[in-house]
């Protein structure tokens, strides 16, 4: 059988998205229960939990809470681990940090320690079909008017993912800018970070660190010596973000925005920084405890708990817009052509974006104002925007500079009928 690298399982892991393995068979909580449970979650927080002071305090409080009869009144199952959690937060809020009455889940996690080598096996292979199931995270991948890769993955998937990672780069190698999109994506595996973000530097560079209290060591992760095909060190990089960007795709974009790689648009991310592990309190609980941190070299830091402010900060569903019109900015000041800039906005237009088309065309008035053309394809784009007015100022100018167009005389008759 193959041996699953546990740093894969547990690294950046996501409350949201823990299987639900069985019905939760609810019980009434007896005295005997509830002190056996507090005290086991003590011991776990106190030694396994990432920072050791935080850890300790977890443990002190709940003991303390314990013993002086505050959690006496509690007789529901499900209420006791929704009151620790509380007691943690007011603490110190983590957002990996969860406790689950769920029976069905521990019954399924012994079961699947006395799996047979074949009924393991069985299992993996159904892990597997479903991350293949989903595309590995990829979601979307297409290019955009202008030249722009836009790449949509909502995980970081296992090491298996990687050659659908390294064809998606492939896909948009000879793209002028790239949009990666990680406003859905809650995590994954560190590793594919390593991959994917190889493919935008040309030299070893140092992404960052996680430091595992349980081992009392940390892993470094940077720039892999070489990726197949074709790396982006030059390209323009915007990253999207929104509220539920978590873990690992935090660490994307905040390491992304502290080496000053990527131009990070959309809105804030939830907050979590430290990578989990799960733990069985006794036949009833289930404890996901952050065991490790990740601390960025420049900053020495990271977003633990506050999340990551986006270098452009708009609403998460404005996110891809305004980040392309940021990229397209980009593209037209580097190239500078009007024929170039003409076909753009045409190209853009055909896309039904009308009124990203019209800022295309009044760029192309703005760099080349003696120009007929560039009124003719302004008025075209407003009087597909339904703006009678504009369209028929802009063929107007565009008949003074140029008395010999036939295109806007004929659409002039046409405008001025209505």
């Amino acid at each position: 059988m193959k041996r699953i690298d546990i740093r894969v399982l547990c690294l950046f892991l996501c409350i949201g998205t823990v299987q639900w393995y069985g019905l939760k068979a609810q019980i009434v909580l007896d005295e005997n229960l509830r002190k056996e449970t507090v005290i086991q979650i003590a011991k776990i927080m106190e030694e396994k939990y990432v920072l050791p002071d935080i850890g300790k305090k977890y443990s002190e409080t709940i003991l303390k809470k314990q013993d002086s009869g505050q959690y006496d009144h509690i007789t529901d199952a499900s209420e006791l681990a929704l009151k620790l959690i509380e007691d943690f937060n007011h603490i110190h809020e983590d957002k990996h940090l969860n406790i689950r009455y769920d029976p069905g889940l521990i019954q399924n996690i012994k079961r699947q320690s006395g799996m047979s080598e074949s009924e393991r096996e069985k299992s993996f292979e159904r892990q597997k079909l479903e991350e293949r199931r989903r595309n590995y995270g990829l979601t979307e991948l297409k290019i955009l008017p202008g030249n722009v890769g836009y790449f949509k993955l909502n995980e970081f998937p296992s090491s298996r993912g990687s050659e659908t990672i390294i064809s998606a780069m492939g896909f948009i190698q000879y793209t002028d800018a790239v949009i990666l999109d990680l406003r859905e994506n809650t995590g994954g595996n560190p590793e594919i970070i390593q991959l994917l973000g190889s493919y935008f530097f040309d030299e070893i560079t140092y992404f960052s660190s996680i430091y595992n209290r349980l081992t009392d060591k940390t892993i470094q992760y940077k720039t892999l010596l070489y990726v197949p095909g074709k790396c982006m060190p030059d390209t323009k990089l915007y990253i999207l973000t929104g509220e539920h960007t978590f873990s690992a795709a935090e660490a994307f974009a905040y390491d992304f925005m502290q080496l000053k790689r990527a131009i990070v648009v959309g809105g804030k991310t939830t907050g979590g920084a430290h990578p989990t592990n799960r733990f069985i309190v006794n036949d009833h609980y289930v404890i996901y405890v952050p065991f490790a941190q990740a601390i960025n070299p420049i900053t020495n830091s990271n977003w633990e708990g506050t999340g990551i402010e986006p270098d452009i900060q708009c609403k998460a569903e404005d996110a891809l817009m305004v980040a392309y019109e940021m990229a397209l900015d980009s593209i037209i000041y580097d190239n500078k052509d009007e024929y170039f800039i003409n076909n753009l906005g045409y190209a853009i237009l055909s896309s039904n974006m009308v009124e990203l088309a019209i800022k295309v065309f009044i760029k192309n008035v703005g760099f080349f104002p003696n120009s007929f053309n560039v009124y003719d394809s302004l008025g075209e784009a407003y009087m597909k925007n339904g703006d009678t007015q504009m369209a028929i100022e802009n063929y107007k100018k565009s008949l003074e500079l140029n008395p010999s167009n036939d295109n806007a005389k004929k659409m002039l008759k046409q405008l001025e009928k209505k």
